[in-house]
């Protein structure tokens, strides 16, 4: 029998799957435990990581720029991390399906840390600007990227300015693109989107009745939401009128082709999640009658995914316009604790090339004001979607 290639995706997971699993075996743990009762390096090694591991989180937890495509990276730093060291161990989020692209088994503590990142800050609307006009208008090749960016370093961008620069008008709503962040492995870009939607979906009314209905997924009952989240938490900071969307697909550039795709919506409390991934399913028993329903409610975004197909194109804007991109340095919050305690011992135990305080960010400079006075339309490039037609067993991070 003839067998595909793994995919780069496919190889992350099962190295994962193989690093990980031992960490949650019981027996293995035993062993480890009698171990270091003998043995004086193995001792010494585990009291490393109970110093050092506690450091590193912070490093990373606190050593981003602050601006919402960071914030949000760590945001699922911090979840991840969470969910191995609790007792939903193993039981990542389907998000992970993704957002393990943007991550990397650190090498010397059971955790997925960041990869290396690169900021950038421009308004949406100079950017559809360009990409409407004859020069943007001659790309379209999404494999092109595949010479732009590095492969495994996260390019991430962040919208500034006021909010309706670039509105997005569906039928439904009103979608303000608030930045995104590509990486690549080989010939995959993985992507993640933000968006903020006016009016929240769903409303307040119907995210109360799926709270009191509490109904967890299959294999994560244990895993319960925090308590001080609310129904407000989902509103994205600074836009009062409109609730927080997280995107996120792989696409093959060479194809032309999304491999999966999920639609997060933030209801304060957890997310309520539509995709055509099957993967995401496997704990569930109705899983051959649930996809075709998802993936229906996931067309009710087609127009931000046209979107996302247009903005991969950011690092060819960024090379077209490199003359005006001035990079400034923005403090961390590690910077203003450095004279703290734990933040020295961070120096001491991991180095200093681990304790972040400056973050380098691209910036360019936006126009006075925008040019367009009334609607215009926008053609992305056409990205097939062709997900996988068949079922994989439950993974440990499944």
């Amino acid at each position: 029998m003839l067998k595909r290639p793994l995919t780069p995706h496919e190889q992350r997971m099962i190295e994962a799957e193989h690093k990980i699993r031992p960490i949650f075996d019981p027996i293995w743990s035993a062993a480890c435990q009698r171990r270091a009762e003998i043995d004086l390096a193995m001792r010494a090694r585990l009291k490393e990581l109970k110093e050092g591991l506690p450091l590193l989180v912070l490093c990373r937890r606190k050593g981003g720029s602050g601006f919402r495509m960071s914030r949000t990276l760590r945001y699922f730093f911090g979840e991840y991390f969470n969910r191995m060291g609790s007792s939903a161990a193993g039981r990542m989020p389907c998000s992970f399906n993704v957002v393990e692209a943007f991550l990397r088994l650190a090498e010397n503590y059971p955790m997925f840390d960041l990869l290396e990142e690169e900021e950038h800050l421009l308004r949406a609307y100079d950017f559809f600007d360009w990409y409407t006009s004859a020069a943007g208008m001659l790309i379209g090749d999404p494999s092109v990227l595949k010479a732009i960016l590095m492969d495994g370093i996260v390019y991430s961008y962040d919208m500034v300015g006021a909010p309706d620069d670039f509105l997005i008008s569906t039928k439904d709503s009103i979608i303000a693109l608030l930045g995104i962040s590509l990486v690549r492995h080989e010939d995959e870009l993985s992507v993640m989107l933000l968006a903020g939607e006016n009016p929240p979906y769903r409303a307040d009314d119907e995210v109360r009745e799926g709270i009191a209905r509490g109904m967890p997924v299959p294999g994560k009952e244990a895993i319960k939401a925090g308590a001080s989240w609310t129904i407000s938490d989902r509103i994205v900071p600074g836009l009062a009128d409109y609730s927080q969307i997280i995107l996120l697909t792989r696409i093959y550039l060479e194809s032309r082709c999304y491999d999966v795709r999920y639609v997060h919506l933030d209801e304060g409390q957890s997310y309520l999640v539509y995709t055509d991934d099957p993967v995401a399913l496997t704990p569930c028993d109705d899983r051959e009658t649930l996809l075709p329903e998802l993936v229906r409610k996931l067309r009710r975004y087609d127009d931000l995914y046209s979107a996302l197909a247009a903005l991969i194109y950011l690092p060819v804007y960024f090379i077209a316009r490199q003359a005006e991109v001035v990079t400034t340095r923005f403090s961390t919050e590690l910077n203003a604790q450095k004279n703290g305690a734990r933040v020295k011992r961070a120096f001491r135990v991991l180095g200093e090339h681990a304790v972040v305080l400056h973050r380098q960010v691209k910036c360019l400079a936006g126009q006075s004001s925008p040019a367009w006075t009334d609607a215009r339309e926008v053609k992305p490039p056409e990205l097939r979607s062709v997900s996988a037609g068949f079922w994989k067993e439950r993974s440990l991070l499944s």
